[in-house]
């Protein structure tokens, strides 16, 4: 797995962004509890978004300054990461 970013959210919860399978995966999860554990609060986030999507879209921002061939190559590199 290609890992990007992880680490805590504060003291309620972690954060982690990886490439796996060709797609940019964000997760989270947060947690506590409230008036001495009387409310329990815990909430997972799972985001993620085709890695060619976000070639494309960096391809859209720098006109004329991306390869074609280049960006085909980094798309196709991606979607071997497991």
């Amino acid at each position: 797995m290609g890992d990007i970013a992880k680490g805590p959210i504060g003291q309620i919860g972690e954060y982690e962004v990886v490439f796996k399978a060709g797609k940019l995966v964000a997760k989270a999860s947060i947690g506590a509890q409230v008036g001495n554990g009387i409310l329990s609060v815990k909430n997972d986030l799972d985001i993620e978004i085709d890695g060619g999507a976000i070639l494309d879209a960096l391809k859209k921002v720098i006109p004329g300054e991306v390869d074609d061939v280049l960006l085909e190559i980094l798309k196709n590199a991606l979607k071997q990461i497991p």
